[in-house]
């Protein structure tokens, strides 16, 4: 969590999801950029949309990478705007009358009961869409899929392998495994570079890539 505070009081918080394998950051790549980011922000003042787009532009002109902590940083600034304002972070960004859907992640677990505990709570948080991370147990992996869409068919089911499987034959053997599920999409199942790979994927597979 980021916090901004300006010297008339008003603060606000931003979340920052450091990850070293999907933006490069961690912890302490974050932390060390407190001092830069004080300095840039020194004599801020946040009273319009306009002075946020000012000040992040100041940010990326001084620091090139660490996307995660931006965004950290330009949630905080918004929420203090959205106080000043005496509104809502929703209500800034132009709520929509419909019910936005939801989705929710299952990562690589070790187990059944593991599968199975994580997917009775997820299904307890009424998802419309369900992401399982795949390419390291697929046996268990394919399992854990189809256990979920027998138990709640309605929630939508896609997979991202993050190019983990090392070959057409292999993507599409775990394709077939999970072929009564109906998967909305599978994303990354090679290497992003592998076009004839994916060019014979497209050709023996019916499921969205």
């Amino acid at each position: 969590e980021i916090t901004v505070s300006e010297t008339e009081g008003t603060s606000g918080n931003g979340e920052i999801a450091c990850a070293i394998d999907v933006n490069g950051e961690i912890d302490l790549s974050a932390t060390n950029l407190v001092p830069h980011l004080n300095n840039i922000l020194k004599n801020t003042i946040i009273k319009s949309e306009e002075d946020i787009i000012k000040t992040m532009d100041a940010v990326c002109l001084n620091i090139a990478f660490n996307p995660a902590v931006k965004c950290g940083l330009e949630q905080a600034l918004y929420t203090i705007l959205a106080q000043k304002k005496k509104t809502s972070l929703a209500e800034i960004f132009g709520k929509q009358k419909e019910r936005i859907k939801i989705q929710a992640n299952i990562s690589f677990l070790e187990s059944k009961n593991d599968y199975l505990l994580d997917i009775q709570e997820i299904i307890g948080k009424n998802p419309d869409y369900v992401k399982f991370k795949v390419g390291k147990n697929l046996l268990l992996e394919s399992w854990a899929i189809k256990q979920l869409h027998s138990i709640n068919s309605r929630i939508k089911i896609n997979i991202d392998a993050n190019q983990a499987f090392a070959s057409t034959r292999e993507a599409l053997k775990f394709l077939k495994l999970v072929d009564n599920v109906n998967l909305l999409w599978a994303e990354q199942l090679i290497r992003k570079d592998d076009f004839d790979g994916w060019t014979e994927l497209k050709k023996h597979t019916t499921v969205p890539l």
